[in-house]
């Protein structure tokens, strides 16, 4: 059995014991448990159910971090321009706890 949710505008495809890794989610401390009402399809069986169910799915916060820095560097070659930056996008963990219909 697997579902389709939907969590920080973003779709994630999971089954009870997945981890998935989402943008940082504010608010949910770890070893929390948050609740996502919002799925968009279950299949359970080979039956397949798609929009508006009364399914929720418990996600357990195993932690939050940092992803590797990236480096952004615009050029503008004959005009001296040249501005160089990093960035490490924030992530949080979660293992999928249990999906319930």
């Amino acid at each position: 059995m697997y579902a389709v949710i939907k969590l920080a505008g973003k779709q994630y495809k999971v089954k009870e014991g997945d981890l998935i890794r989402t943008e940082k989610i504010e608010g949910v401390k770890e070893g929390e448990i948050l609740e996502v009402k919002d799925v968009l399809l279950i299949v359970k069986n080979g039956e397949v159910k798609l929009g508006k169910t009364n399914t929720t799915v418990k996600l357990k916060k195993i932690k939050d971090g940092k992803s590797k820095k990236i480096i952004v560097f615009k050029f503008k070659r004959k005009k001296r321009y040249r501005r160089k930056y990093g960035h490490r996008q924030l992530f949080s963990i979660f293992r999928v706890e249990k999906i319930e219909n």
